[in-house]
């Protein structure tokens, strides 16, 4: 039986794979713990870490759904330790929001790259007498992102984005892997894409009842860029020694400008102009 430690040891041991051996890169762990919180990054320095409680390290996992309910609650926190973002103190409550925000947004990428590309997880798959389809692998992915909307995200602090809106931020993460997976932005697939994640487990009655609160604060995106280059001062990245090939997916060099995010955003709605669309500025 696939437990959460289980998925916890394999996303580290596939993570480390995707760095140059030179790196000397390691995911700490602390499994096991007796924190109240089920998954947390702790520590700087050498003494970083991601903590993971008892509850969550001897949860069995029964299918697919459970198997991308666990790596993505694993990834998010993989995605606060790769940006070292305890080496930043929060000026505001918005601080901690956009920091969350793009740990759900990367968290989901680290989480896709780890399905695609680590061979543990393709094993856990075959383990779980899971055929690949691409479809039914969205399809529970949504129903991951479902119950983290219900359980982990179902939270009223200011410290997060409301729940539809993590939702969103996930949804997001899964799109931008795929775009860069195929070297393309292609707007219907990105579509297809999140039709199928929101139509999954109860998000379409959460989406009925919320749909107000729905709300991708693009000025989120904007902070946790200045964070990150804060984070990164001087050097190419904050975590150094990804792999090229890997760097594509998690790589966390921070280097855009006001003008450079601005020219690829008119990038990108051009080219979705030229497949039928037209996508609204964001403000």
């Amino acid at each position: 039986m696939i437990t959460g430690k289980d998925i916890a040891i394999a996303a580290k041991k596939d993570l480390e794979s995707f760095f140059e051996d030179e790196a000397n890169f390691t995911l700490n762990l602390e499994l096991d713990s007796n924190s109240v919180q089920h998954a947390s990054v702790v520590g700087i320095g050498d003494k970083l870490r991601v903590r993971l409680s008892r509850d969550f390290c001897s949860a069995q996992v029964s299918g697919i759904d459970d198997l991308h309910y666990f790596l993505f609650v694993v990834s998010h926190e993989i995605a606060h330790y790769l940006h070292s973002h305890n080496e930043h103190k929060d000026e505001s409550d918005y601080d901690s929001k956009s920091v969350e925000a793009f740990a759900d947004f990367f968290g989901a990428r680290v989480m896709m790259t780890l399905l695609t590309y680590g061979q543990r997880f393709i094993e856990f798959y075959e383990e779980l007498e899971f055929i690949f389809h691409s479809g039914d692998v969205l399809n529970s992915i949504g129903c991951a992102i479902s119950r983290l909307a219900e359980t982990l995200f179902n939270t009223r602090s200011d410290l997060y984005s409301n729940r539809i809106t993590r939702v969103g931020h996930c949804s997001a993460g899964i799109t931008s892997f795929l775009d860069k997976q195929f070297s393309s932005i292609n707007v219907q697939r990105s579509m297809d894409v999140l039709t199928r994640i929101y139509t999954a487990g109860n998000l379409p009655t959460i989406f009925k009842l919320e749909a107000e609160q729905f709300n991708m604060d693009p000025n989120l995106i904007l902070r946790s860029d200045e964070i990150h280059k804060n984070i990164q001062g001087i050097d190419l990245g904050i975590t150094k020694g990804v792999k090229p090939f890997f760097a594509i997916f998690i790589g966390t060099s921070y280097s855009s400008t006001e003008a450079s995010r601005n020219m690829q955003m008119s990038i990108r709605r051009s080219l979705a102009q030229k497949q039928g669309f037209d996508i609204p500025e964001l403000t």
